[in-house]
């Protein structure tokens, strides 16, 4: 499965009725781990991307990308400007790639 570090503060719901009720702000989440599953890392390239917009746009740093997909510094540059230019195919194809390297390394 994937990891992710999460940083914030809890907070407590005091509305007068019953028992407080803790929560947690978050206010820092990073992806130190992708999952090995395709479809996972097929929605982690589309984001990258930024083409899709049915699923928002976020930039990642590249050091979290490197360390979610087990992949050094220039490698994550060399992604993230692939998955710019290229296409919903290409990025499937490089999802099912990732993903048995992913598996390889945590068998």
């Amino acid at each position: 499965g994937s990891r992710i570090a999460l940083e914030g503060f809890c907070i407590y719901n005091n509305d007068g009725d019953g028992p407080q009720r803790p929560f947690f702000w978050v206010t820092e989440a990073r992806l130190q781990r992708s999952s090995w599953r395709p479809a996972v890392i097929r929605f982690f390239l589309d984001v990258i991307s930024g083409k899709n917009n049915d699923i928002g746009k976020y930039k990642f740093d590249v050091e979290e990308i490197g360390d979610a997909l087990d992949m050094g510094h220039s490698e994550a540059i060399m992604l993230v400007e692939e998955c710019q230019s290229e296409g919903t195919t290409e990025r499937q194809w490089r999802a099912a790639d990732l993903s048995r390297k992913l598996q390889d390394t945590n068998s």
